[in-house]
Order: structure tokens, then sequence, then C-alpha cells
């Protein structure tokens, strides 16, 4: 079950709270679910800061484009999540669920859409654009930027 799951799981469960003390497990959850959401960022910083612009040195400038705009897209919705989760204690229980459930839905489709456009295109693009030569460079940077649930360095393309 990937992140954008279990918040969607956690958010069923606040939903079905009868008050903000019945929903305390599940809400510890969340705030556990979005730090490690947090960790994501290397994911798009490496795509941003190495990986786009590889591809546009290359010609490939509309995919990076609606990638970027996606990430921007998932940060703003993770941002709101965020601004909801520090201030529940301050929200009318009824909005905190309905804003949580709502977050965590947009969240789960958004990032189900972008995985399958990463696969499907970005990442099938990169493959046949960017030369071998290239990439133990690229991979090179990626490891500095480091990488989301892993210390390990990046061997293959993507």
């Amino acid at each position: 079950m990937g992140l954008a799951d279990q918040l969607v799981k956690e958010s069923e469960a606040i939903v079905k709270a009868k008050d903000l003390k019945a929903a305390t497990k599940a809400l510890d959850n969340v705030g556990h679910i979005m730090d490690q959401m947090r960790g994501c960022e290397k994911h798009y910083l490496r795509e941003e800061n190495v990986l786009f612009p590889a591809l546009d040195r290359h010609g490939i400038k509309e995919p990076p484009a609606i990638m970027w705009m996606e990430h921007d897209q998932i940060r703003a919705i993770m941002k709101g999540l965020c601004r909801v989760y520090e201030e529940r204690a301050n929200i009318p229980f009824k909005e905190l669920k309905a804003s949580m459930a709502q977050g965590a839905g947009v969240m789960q489709a958004t990032l189900q859409g972008h995985f399958l456009t990463e696969d499907d295109i970005l990442f099938k693009t990169a493959a046949k654009a960017i030369p071998e030569c290239d990439w133990p460079e690229i991979s090179h940077q990626f490891d500095e930027i480091g990488y989301f649930c892993s210390k390990q360095k990046s061997e293959a393309r993507p």
C-alpha cells in the first residue's frame, strides 16, 4: 500500500470518528504519513534539476513541462493537507473531516496519474533521447540529491 493509499485509509478513519479525541490515532498516523511524503521532494528535485535539463538539451520540452506542473500541483495539495493537519485543534471537527478526506482523495488521484505519466511517457522518453554516455553523470547528480526511502546509489537508467 502506497503512502497516498495509507493517507486515504487514515482519512476514512477520521471521517468515521465521532470527535477529535476518537480520531487521535488516525490523525497521528496521518502526521507520520505526511512526514514520509515530504521525503518525496528529493524525487521531484532529481527530475527538475537533473533529468528535465538533460531532456531539454536534447530538444525534449513538453513532458518535463507537464511533469513540473504536476509536481507543483502535488506540492500545493501537500501544503493544504499540512495546513489542515497543523490546525486540526482549531478547525471544527466536521470541517477537519471533510478537508482531510477531500485532500487525501485528491492527493491519491493526482499521484496515481503522475506515476503513470512518469512510467509511460517521461522515463521512456528519457531512455530513448538521452545517450548512454550521459547516464553516468546523471546518476552521479541523482546520488548527490539523494533518494526517497533509499540510501542506495543509482546504477541504471530510468
